[in-house]
């Protein structure tokens, strides 16, 4: 579980370095499955999109409602690889704290249990 939490955390710094550093790219939306506001936890509002020759697909958690449409041209941030795309104005910072968190207390835990085996 710790080792999932770290993974998942430096997903998050990463779309954090390409929200600081990453590349301006237009897109052009060409499908939008699920209308804003309707996705649930089974049913994820997500869009998908033309870069390059190539569609990829991302969740909007029902935010940018008025901008995801199809048809339009979005800018989207990427890295060099192309592997992670993120709004101009996506909040990660939380999640990065908000894993971190999770990572520290897997720590602290698994050190605890740890302290208790020598004890005993």
């Amino acid at each position: 579980m710790m080792i999932g939490a770290l993974y998942i955390m430096k997903l998050k710094f990463n779309a954090l370095d390409i929200l600081k550093n990453g590349k301006a790219i237009i897109v052009k939306i060409v499908d939008v499955p699920v209308t804003c506001g309707e996705g649930g936890k089974i049913k994820k509002s997500y869009f998908r999109f033309a870069y390059q020759g190539k569609i990829y697909s991302k969740n909007f958690h029902g935010k940018h409602c008025e901008e995801i449409t199809k048809g339009k041209s979005i800018i989207l941030k990427t890295d060099i690889d192309k592997s992670i795309f993120i709004f101009t104005d996506e909040d990660v910072i939380y999640d990065v704290a908000a894993f971190g968190g999770l990572a520290a207390m897997f720590g602290i835990f698994a050190l605890i249990s740890q302290f208790k085996k020598e004890k005993i």
